[in-house]
């Protein structure tokens, strides 16, 4: 993987618009990086690099024209300070030789979570929502508040013990790499940073709908919090 964006690092020479016209011309190799970056990462924001963040906003227009000509598209909300990936979906009509005439292809495939990591998530957006309703911008949560907001949902889950606490950072470390919260370690205890894209991943509507599905069901059955090894489900 990391070869093939040391490649696309320089084969990033400029971009062509529509209508074959060289719009862009050379990149420098700040942009080039640039597009890795966002390439890598799939988010970028003011709050982890300011520097980074700027930079796209100046070059904005060529960045997004190359990355629309590999079929993927930039989404900024500067209110929040987010700049994202989003899917792109292409209509694929004329490939006769794919077999996949007439299908939606996604070139960034939908990502699958556990049970238990798909709660944690909704709980942390749903944390996110009730701070950001009450004024606050950035939004950080301590580990010991989000497992007693676990306690209730899985009757085996003790907040503070050594177990439990291995299977929510286990959980929070496979968040982290998605980039929706940040981790923040200190002496006086673990910290979560909730990262504003978190909203753009699951609507409000979402959100209530699925954690009331969730209390129900795990209130009527006495579920265990699972082990980290099972198999994920689509969220």
């Amino acid at each position: 993987m990391d070869n093939n964006y040391s490649e696309l690092t320089d084969s990033l020479s400029g971009v062509s618009d529509d209508s074959g016209n060289d719009s862009c011309g050379e990149f420098s190799k700040d942009i080039r990086n640039l597009i890795v970056t966002i390439m890598k990462s799939g988010c970028i924001s003011y709050a982890d690099n300011e520097e980074i963040y700027n930079l796209y906003l100046r070059n904005r227009r060529q960045v997004n024209s190359y990355l629309a000509n590999i079929n993927l598209r930039m989404v900024l909300d500067e209110a929040e300070g987010i700049a994202y990936l989003a899917n792109y979906v292409r209509e694929e009509t004329d490939d006769e030789d794919s077999g996949e005439k007439g299908r939606d292809l996604y070139l960034i495939s939908p990502r699958k979570l556990s049970a238990f990591d798909s709660v944690v998530l909704l709980l942390l957006r749903e944390y996110y929502h009730s701070r950001v309703s009450e004024g606050e911008t950035t939004v950080v949560l301590d580990l010991e508040h989000l497992e007693d907001m676990l306690v209730p949902f899985f009757n085996d889950y003790q907040s503070g013990s050594r177990k439990d606490r291995m299977k929510t950072n286990g959980a929070l470390k496979r968040l982290e790499s998605k980039h929706l919260i940040k981790i923040i370690n200190s002496s006086e205890g673990d910290r979560i940073r909730i990262q504003p894209i978190i909203r753009t991943v699951i609507s409000l509507e979402f959100l209530r709908k699925q954690l009331d599905a969730y209390r129900k069901f795990y209130k009527t059955h006495d579920v265990k919090a699972p082990d980290d090894e099972q198999e994920p489900e689509e969220l």
